[in-house]
């Protein structure tokens, strides 16, 4: 499965993950360590990143990441 927007926000690239988000990337697909997009850019703390993630319409804020945790 491709996890591009993962990786563009583990990159912190704003312009790859507005771009994929344009394209209807699954906002809420984990990567191999069972972690979202959203939860990653939380975890860098890229406020900019969670935002925008937020803003993302089929957000799912009750998916658990790799410490079978909540935001």
């Amino acid at each position: 499965m491709d996890n591009s927007l993962a990786e563009a926000v583990r990159k912190k690239d704003l312009n790859s993950v507005l771009e994929l988000l344009k394209q209807n990337q699954n906002v809420n697909l984990k990567d191999s360590l069972g972690n979202t997009p959203l939860i990653l850019a939380v975890k860098s703390e890229n406020l900019e990143m969670v935002r925008l993630l937020l803003e993302h319409t089929s957000i799912d804020l009750e998916i658990k990441g790799e410490l079978q945790r909540t935001l």
